[in-house]
């Protein structure tokens, strides 16, 4: 891409959110830069989730999901997640990889997904839509185990979202919690395995055999 056309593009990618963040600045300037900056997600899912879930395994105990309950590992959380994300930034830049827009944007959220740690459960939507865009291989396992951790998140923490009445529960709540704290590390583990496979990729397409050849 030309620098005109990279600037087009990030023109395009960033007005639309500009545009809809602009009322919100203009109502309430302080509670919009607290909530870009300052939210720090929930531990229902993520590495964060995860440990959570183990904890409730071994002592019994669900600790609270809300971030301030877990300030040091979200410090943390964010602070790995800015490294990742600037380490793909880096590699992009300096054409250690070579990936399609659609890939590179599905790099930068399964990098979210490994490492920030404290996450909700809308958050594992966002790699949906560009793993089918880009035919991945891996988007199926990724779909199976996230579905497994959802189905086990709300079984567990709000059975009425996904049952009618407690009747109607297809697992006892101890077995909802078991599911959902192996889904979660589960999703984990795909979304390494994903993006490790999508950087594997996009290593190899910068070699001297690969240079004549364009990205898919």
């Amino acid at each position: 891409m030309t620098a005109r056309a990279r600037a087009r593009f990030a023109i395009l990618a960033l007005a639309p959110v500009l545009l809809l963040l602009l009322p919100y600045a203009a109502a309430d300037l302080g509670a919009l830069r607290r909530e870009l900056f300052g939210y720090g997600g929930i531990a229902d899912l993520g590495w964060i989730g995860f440990w959570r879930g183990l904890r409730w395994l071994h002592t019994g105990v669900l600790a609270r999901s809300e971030a301030p309950y877990w300030g040091g590992m979200v410090t943390m959380s964010k602070a790995l997640t800015l490294a990742a994300e600037t380490a793909l930034f880096a590699a992009m830049a300096l054409r250690r990889v070579r990936w399609t827009p659609g890939e590179a944007s599905l790099a930068v959220l399964l990098a979210f997904l490994v490492f920030y740690g404290n996450l909700s459960a809308q958050y594992l939507l966002w790699v949906v839509p560009l793993g089918a865009m880009v035919f991945d291989r891996v988007a199926a396992v990724h779909a199976v185990v996230s579905t497994m951790a959802l189905v086990g998140l709300y079984s567990f923490l709000a059975p009425a979202i996904l049952y009618p009445s407690p009747s109607a529960a297809l697992l006892a709540r101890p077995s909802a919690g078991a599911l959902w704290v192996v889904g979660t590390g589960s999703v984990l583990l795909a979304s390494a395995v994903w993006l490790a496979d999508l950087v594997v990729r996009g290593a190899a397409r910068t070699g001297p055999a690969a240079e004549e050849a364009p990205a898919r």
